[in-house]
């Protein structure tokens, strides 16, 4: 009878920031992103050679790496997100990034944040796989992978639960 007034918990949907082939994190050829010490979340093998890196919700950038291969949001509803393209690109300086977005900028859920040349990297000896973490995970109920498999852009891939 009391349950009645319990507000039910809010479910936060994250976005697919890439083209590709969802996989799960675990699966990422990374000690850090595969074992889960960035925090959780899921990664994306890009698609094609140019594509964009999109953000997968409403929110403010944070930072644009200075190499560019990274970059870090918060969501309207509170999730801090990394997203990185490609593993060891830090080696790049920048090369085969184009940013499109810069620290403080609102973005809406599909603004593109990065430009990348996914050939470029591929041919450089480089892997592609474009992971996307939840670094404050400890702030919410739960955090759970939805999708692996084809994505299209902006398509769900991680579902985080918040607690009322």
């Amino acid at each position: 009878m009391f349950n009645l007034f319990k507000k039910k918990d809010e479910e936060i949907i994250l976005g697919a920031h890439v083209l590709g082939e969802a996989i799960e994190l675990a699966k990422v050829e990374d000690a850090a992103f595969a074992g889960g010490l960035l925090g959780p979340g899921a990664a994306i093998i890009p698609e094609a050679e140019d594509l964009d890196v999109v953000a997968p919700c409403d929110g403010v950038v944070n930072m644009v790496f200075d190499t560019n291969h990274a970059v870090t949001l918060k969501s309207d509803d509170g999730v801090e997100i990394l997203i990185h393209i490609g593993i060891n690109t830090i080696n790049l300086n920048g090369e085969g990034f184009i940013p499109r977005v810069k620290a403080d900028e609102k973005v809406k859920k599909g603004d593109v944040l990065i430009s990348v040349d996914f050939k470029k990297l591929i041919e450089k000896g480089y892997d592609p796989v474009v992971p996307m973490v939840i670094c404050n995970n400890t702030e919410f109920k739960s955090i759970c992978e939805v999708k692996t498999g084809k994505v299209q852009l902006g398509e769900d891939l991680i579902k985080i639960v918040k607690e009322n």
